[in-house]
């Protein structure tokens, strides 16, 4: 009984000290959607500008080795895209990473 008295004393010391190092990182304040988008990696490609609207734009793209994608249609989100807006059939640069929704614009200038 002894024993067991101390093993307790012990785990309620030595068990909050676990806690310790997950508090200090202060990650609980970001959600986990932008945790996981800002480590997703940033591709590059060039397209023409199909459609330009408030939420997403349709760029028709040239083929993007990195991904193993042909040339190809798509919307991506502007969520968080803070550039200039373009017009349909202008041709351009643009980079974009993969969110939980799909994929979103981060860059765009023109060629």
């Amino acid at each position: 009984m002894h024993i067991l008295f101390k093993l307790f004393a012990v785990a309620t010391v030595a068990l909050p000290a676990f806690n310790v190092g997950a508090a200090d990182h202060h990650m609980d304040s970001q959600p986990l959607s932008a945790r996981h988008s800002d480590a997703a990696p940033v591709f590059a490609a060039s397209g023409t500008i199909k459609a330009w609207g408030e939420d997403t734009v349709s760029l028709a793209h040239q083929p993007i080795p990195q991904l193993n994608w042909p040339a190809m249609t798509m919307h991506f989100s502007l969520d968080g895209y803070q550039g200039q807006r373009f017009t349909a059939g202008q041709q351009v640069n643009f980079t974009f990473r993969q969110t939980d929704s799909g994929y979103a614009l981060i860059s765009v200038t023109a060629k």
